[in-house]
């Protein structure tokens, strides 16, 4: 996520890296941001900010971050999530033909994404299934038996599934991921990447193929803890329909949101413990309760102890929340 968060108007990724460019800020990185297929989620719009109204702000990131993402090595990018819908189709359409200008190619529009690579066929499918806040037109937002049976008659050597899901700061996956992953599988898919808990969620081989159930936060301005500021970058590596191999390295953010490789240990254990809560629901249920409870106490412990530098855009957002009418009278012609 390349722009600013809603508490992080000022002193997000997109106001601190303003200056600089992705190539630069994350050269140190290029030896293991590499392959054939280079595939990321895009959780933000690009363009230019077209007004002061703090909500039309967020989650914005500049029209020049496509050429960057590309020079970063980017093949692919998912714009099948929660925020791309932030301001609206319009500008995730510009965010499209922003990205495709450059040659990235999108997932989660049109379903599938097809390359030939060394005379293989790759097929790359996004989806949502996040519940959306704002008209969707844009996006695949479920997974149908039409879908299940596209993919399963698909003569595609390979085929990857991009996949919004998840509940967010819980480092197990549901019930329900764990039974959809198998299920994609079963329908000859040999690679599936989540995202959207904010936290690393378990890794799963299964019959030659591979379900990493969430990577994390690679640039996220939710600096408010350890596990939301650290991510998991994937290679994997394909042969004869099935993923032979494959390398996990870990990431943390600094204080600039710059993804830096770690040596900690710390999550091995959730990475193969994926199953723990697996036909668990209720204790599923009260594990994500707390888990966010812990995160909303922790998202203001953070604006708390950094309140000088708070800007006043984030303290109108809640404002406006609960008092709509203020929103309507600021910015009458924006609601």
């Amino acid at each position: 996520m390349l722009g600013d968060n809603h508490l992080h108007i000022g002193r997000g990724v997109a106001s601190t890296w303003k200056n600089e460019s992705l190539t630069s800020l994350l050269s140190h990185l290029n030896p293991i941001i590499s392959g054939d297929v280079i595939l990321g989620n895009l959780e933000c719009v690009l363009g230019k900010p077209i007004s002061l109204n703090p909500r039309r702000r967020i989650y914005l990131a500049s029209s020049e971050k496509a050429k960057e993402l590309k020079e970063l090595g980017f093949t692919h990018l998912n714009l099948a999530n929660n925020h791309i819908l932030e301001h609206g189709c319009n500008s995730a359409l510009i965010t499209n033909k922003l990205l495709a200008s450059e040659g990235i190619r999108t997932c989660g529009l049109v379903n599938p994404r097809s390359s030939t690579i060394a005379d293989q066929t790759i097929e790359i499918y996004g989806f949502s299934l996040v519940k959306e806040r704002y008209p969707n037109d844009f996006y695949k937002n479920q997974i149908t038996n039409d879908d299940l049976c596209k993919i399963q008659y698909s003569e595609a050597n390979y085929k990857i599934v991009t996949i919004h899901w998840g509940d967010e700061y819980s480092n197990y996956p549901s019930s329900q991921q764990i039974e959809l992953g198998h299920e994609l599988i079963k329908r000859g898919v040999s690679l599936i990447l989540g995202h959207h808990p904010h936290v690393i969620q378990g890794i799963e081989m299964k019959n030659g193929s591979l379900i990493a159930y969430s990577l994390g936060n690679f640039i996220f301005d939710q600096n408010w803890s350890e596990d939301t500021k650290t991510g998991l970058i994937l290679n994997a590596y394909l042969k004869n329909g099935t993923v032979n191999a494959f390398d996990t390295f870990l990431v943390k953010q600094d204080n600039k949101y710059i993804p830096n490789l770690s040596k900690s240990h710390s999550y091995s254990h959730i990475l193969q413990n994926f199953s723990k809560y697996y036909q668990k629901d209720n204790e599923y249920r009260n594990y994500v309760k707390e888990r966010n409870h812990w995160a909303r106490y922790k998202m203001k412990e953070e604006v708390f102890f950094h309140l000088p530098k708070v800007s006043f855009s984030t303290m109108l957002i809640p404002i406006f929340k609960r008092v709509p009418a203020i929103e309507k009278i600021l910015f009458p012609n924006e609601i």
